[in-house]
């Protein structure tokens, strides 16, 4: 008997120190109950190509490469909100720094609207512009949201992309 008490002593001190190899924190994957929608309206006969990534919080700076060969990095705006810039720019491609978990691409001439169902909430967004297959991005930006970015809204005419606009919500 006393040989039996010494292994099972051992088993429920193990037990409860916690050591018995079950994980103490569960992960858990977030629902994909969300959409996301891209429109690109204007008068335009250019064909452009439109990324829209959503990206998995949380996510501080994005990759900008330019055309002169050089990468930098830059910072997402720190509350709800936006940054836009154009060709002037002279970036030619915009990688966030965390992974992509939904999104938009799209090739085509303007008006159109694409949607992405059943995304994960997610609060940022980082999407470009190009045209005709142009090296350098027509337009670019980055978007923050306080609860999930709903959607992206691109104005394009003869000159490229003249107006954006996104949509947040709770």
């Amino acid at each position: 008997m006393k040989q039996l008490a010494l292994p099972l002593a051992l088993t429920v001190l193990i037990v409860l120190a916690g050591c018995g190899g079950a994980p103490s924190e569960t992960t858990t994957t977030p629902p994909r109950d969300q959409t996301f929608e891209v429109r690109m309206n204007g008068d335009s006969s250019a064909t452009y190509v439109v990324t829209a990534r959503l990206v998995a919080d949380p996510v501080e700076n994005v990759t900008v490469s330019y055309a002169d060969g050089t990468n930098r990095s830059m910072a997402l705006p720190d509350r709800q909100g936006a940054v836009a810039y154009g060709p002037d720019s002279g970036a030619t491609a915009v990688e966030p720094r965390a992974e992509s978990v939904g999104g938009v691409f799209f090739e085509g001439t303007p008006n159109f609207s694409v949607t992405d169902e059943r995304v994960p909430a997610t609060g940022t967004l980082v999407w470009s512009v190009r045209e005709n297959g142009e090296r350098v991005l027509v337009a670019w930006g980055l978007i923050r949201c306080d609860g999930h970015v709903g959607s992206l809204s691109l104005t394009t005419n003869e000159s490229g992309v003249i107006e954006t606009g996104f949509s947040c919500a709770s």
